[in-house]
């Protein structure tokens, strides 16, 4: 993030995503996981204000399988499209249950 922030001009913006260090698991393609308070201390540390956090995505066990059986019943199908709009407006509202996690950042000097 510190070079990051030296690439920024001022008044400049950061947008990151990560996973979010409380729900997601460790993996090959990220070097640490960060809860959100690390973050935002870690973007404070570096001149950044953050104006933003979002949640995308929730961790729920068996949502993938069950949303292929919905999409092949009819019937399901609406209902399908109901529960997937509500499951993406929750981490929206509620970053600390997201799986990722987009934070917006400004520059200060």
């Amino acid at each position: 993030i510190a070079n990051w922030t030296k690439l920024l001009k001022k008044n400049g913006f950061l947008v990151l995503s990560t996973p979010n260090g409380t729900v997601a698991k460790e993996s090959k393609e990220h070097i640490s996981l960060l809860k959100i308070n690390d973050m935002k201390i870690l973007l404070g540390q570096n001149n950044l204000k953050l104006l933003a956090i979002y949640g995308v995505d929730l961790p729920i066990p068996g949502r993938r399988f069950a949303g292929k059986i919905m999409c092949k019943v009819p019937v399901l199908s609406s209902l399908s499209n109901l529960v997937f709009s509500i499951i993406m407006k929750i981490p929206k509202k509620i970053p600390g249950m997201a799986y990722d996690v987009f934070y917006v950042a400004k520059k200060i000097d």
